[in-house]
């Protein structure tokens, strides 16, 4: 069994620390890419995130924690509408709703907004996590597995889903998969 010590610097932490920066360092640098590259690149990189985070160990929080957030609105808005402008038209979409996972009732959403709430998340617990002491740390894993479980691993999966659609969708409409010649 592993210490909480080993499960805070082992090497699942490590691993999504590292899927985690990428994105959120690809996030903060997105004006220099179109659409295509972003959406390519958020195809691959989003699995990434979501198996990095559900093998992040959960960990207790230090004490009576209370969640620090270094992401403020003004960040949110920024990352926010960036993504907006570079997906234009297709940035809304229909989806389930989380409460309603077993229902019918479709709501509109938007994967700027899902993606802003992501890297919220992730960033917040890079930058915790980056204050270099055992509480902080904790505190980091401990906040980030719960937010992955309540909150930024369903809208990945959410935003992926319409991520595979704009890549896909008209190559699955004209018959032409990828990889088939015509």
């Amino acid at each position: 069994m592993a210490t909480l010590e080993e499960k805070i610097k082992g090497s699942h932490t490590l691993e999504l620390i590292t899927v985690a920066n990428d994105f959120a360092i690809f996030t903060e640098g997105m004006d220099k890419y179109d659409k295509s590259d972003i959406l390519t690149y958020l195809q691959k990189v989003l699995p990434l995130l979501y198996i990095k985070g559900s093998l992040l160990p959960r960990v207790p929080p230090f004490e009576d924690m209370v969640p620090e957030h270094y992401i403020t609105e003004e960040n949110w808005d920024n990352v926010y509408s960036r993504y907006k402008e570079k997906f234009g038209k297709d940035d809304e979409y229909k989806i389930v709703s989380k409460d309603e996972i077993y229902g019918d009732k479709a709501v509109k959403t938007s994967m700027a907004e899902g993606l802003a709430d992501i890297y919220q998340d992730v960033k917040d617990f890079l930058v915790l996590y980056q204050q270099n002491t055992d509480t902080a740390r904790q505190n980091a894993v401990h906040e980030c597995g719960r937010l992955f479980e309540a909150r930024w691993g369903h809208r990945l999966v959410n935003v992926l889903a319409a991520i595979h659609k704009l890549l896909y969708a008209s190559k699955i409409e004209d018959n032409t998969l990828p990889g088939e010649d015509i």
